[in-house]
């Protein structure tokens, strides 16, 4: 009865142990109690325990990014790699907003016609110039993954027409010219033709569409006056390549990646400065020309926060042309950056200009075109703080603690060795998630735990008590502790390595009265 009785009280402390972050497995080997010769005052050792700063985040949720420098500094590695930060693609899929449109009339005597050929008669014919936008590119040959070429035409004649339309600087993959063949019989011809495996052989970044009518030398009369009209329409052109010259090609950057420092998840407030960040920028640019990017932006951000890498804005990265790999280039980086558990994105911003030195000789820009980027970004954990603040809320089982007279007086003693070079400020609140309200706390206020030194760690001691197991009742009757610590090093800055240590020491002891636990009716 007396080792279930003390078991009962001593697991109501196992809550202590988490001030140092320990596991269960650190703490109570109730079997140390069997056997014990029964003394007025007991004392228990529950804890000698090492924790490095390696231990620690090794439990974070995302571990792989904590990585040791060769000096033994912890490093946070970041990687991203983005395959379409300027795509050729975009810039050829965009070079039509707006459809080419040619149109045209005529009206003549019908006593004007020429003379018919075999059994037609030509009533009309008409080359129609086709002209391309030629402030971007001037185009010699430019294959199409799509494209749709319209034709309308209205005439007075009452009688069946044959339409012919050709063109030779537009051509199939086999090299035959587009020809357009049809017949028509009620004044107008409406028809679009799909241009997708075509290609354009432009001269003076333009084509002609020759245009023929006829129609056969019977049938109702032809009118005195004849009148044609019509309307050709080059539309939803999307290349796959363009042959040409071309002037400056501007894209505009604007690419967002999640990014969330999930180990910082439960901090509540203050800064974290890390200095001296190491960043790593390499392009690589499978266009035929030279580019300048010219970054607006390169920033971690999210609700209320932002932290830039770079020094100044814009910053001009020059991007050399037609590599098969990635190569470094400069940044004007950031002596420093903040951190905060806030974060959620990592934003590029800015514009690429391909080809800045304009039009010269003729180069080709494809689909497939890209320039790849990658950031490395590497933080030493040499840092400064400001009154960072850290909250964690940890389930716990209500523990009911009997009502024995035999029992009084508990006492608790955290023995810390502080071979880390900041300070702490510690607390632990007991809660009730039922009431929602804070029952009590460990302390009567926040313990501080004074920096050390891997060589020189600074010992301190923490100390708690109750006097009587009514307070302690009260205090487990919880079912969650609320585990608060303030770390600060009033702006100095630090190294922060995998072999810092902080040791913790953990025992209890309380008053027992013999007579009274023999004497109590179970």
């Amino acid at each position: 009865m007396l080792v279930y009785q003390l078991k009962r009280l001593l697991a109501g402390l196992v809550v202590v142990a988490l001030l140092a972050g320990c596991n269960s497995e650190h703490a109570f080997d109730f079997s140390r109690l069997h056997d014990v010769e029964a003394e007025g005052t007991w004392g228990l050792p529950l804890m000698n325990a090492d924790y490095t700063i390696g231990d620690i985040l090794s439990l974070a949720d995302n571990p792989e990014l904590i990585q040791v420098g060769n000096d033994g500094t912890l490093e946070i590695h970041y990687e991203y790699e983005v395959d379409s930060v300027v795509s050729a693609s975009k810039y050829l899929d965009s070079y039509f907003n707006n459809p080419i449109e040619v149109s045209g009339s005529a009206s003549f005597p019908s006593m004007d016609l020429p003379i018919p050929s075999g059994n037609m008669q030509v009533l009309y014919r008409d080359t129609i110039p086709v002209a391309f936008p030629s402030d971007l590119v001037v185009i010699n040959r430019a294959d199409l993954k799509s494209g749709l070429i319209t034709f309308n035409i209205t005439y007075n004649v009452d009688r069946q027409v044959h339409v012919v339309a050709t063109c030779p600087q537009i051509v199939n993959a086999s090299g035959q010219p587009l020809r357009v063949d049809e017949i028509s019989s009620n004044g107008t011809l409406h028809n679009t033709y799909d241009l997708s495996g075509y290609s354009l052989v432009l001269s003076n970044n333009s084509l002609e569409v020759y245009l023929e009518v006829s129609c056969p030398l019977s049938g109702a009369p032809l009118p005195s006056e004849l009148s044609f009209s019509y309307n050709l329409s080059l539309s939803q052109i999307l290349f796959s390549e363009i042959r040409g010259s071309f002037a400056p090609l501007s894209v505009p950057i604007d690419n967002e990646w999640d990014f969330e420092l999930d180990f910082l998840k439960n901090h509540l407030s203050g800064s974290l400065t890390l200095l001296n960040p190491q960043i790593k920028c390499e392009i690589m640019n499978t266009f035929p020309v030279d580019g300048v990017i010219e970054l607006e932006k390169a920033e971690f951000s999210g609700v209320g926060v932002q932290s830039s890498l770079l020094r100044t804005t814009p910053a001009t990265i020059y991007v050399p042309g037609a590599t098969s790999q990635f190569t470094p280039v400069d940044l004007p980086l950031a002596t420093s950056i903040m951190l905060s558990p806030n974060f959620e994105h990592f934003k590029l911003k800015g514009d690429a200009v391909i080809n800045p030195n304009g039009i010269g000789s003729e180069l080709v820009l494809s689909e497939n075109q890209l320039i790849h980027l990658r950031f490395t970004v590497v933080l030493p954990l040499h840092l400064t703080t400001d009154n960072i603040v850290f909250r964690d809320t940890i389930p716990i089982g209500n523990i009911d603690i009997p009502d024995e007279p035999a029992f009084s007086n508990l006492f608790v003693r955290l023995g810390i060795n502080n071979g880390i070079p900041l300070n702490f400020g510690m607390q632990v609140y007991f809660y009730d998630s039922q009431t929602q309200t804070v029952k009590d706390s460990l302390f009567m206020n926040p313990q501080i735990i004074s920096s050390g030194t891997e060589e020189h760690p600074r010992e301190s001691e923490l100390f708690a008590s109750r006097e009587d197991l009514r307070a302690v009742q009260e205090m487990l009757s919880c079912d969650n502790i609320i585990l608060r610590a303030t770390v600060y090093n009033d702006n100095a800055p630090v190294y922060i390595k995998s072999d810092q240590k902080l040791g913790v020491q953990l025992s209890v002891k309380f008053n027992m009265d013999v007579n009274a636990l023999v004497n109590h009716e179970p």
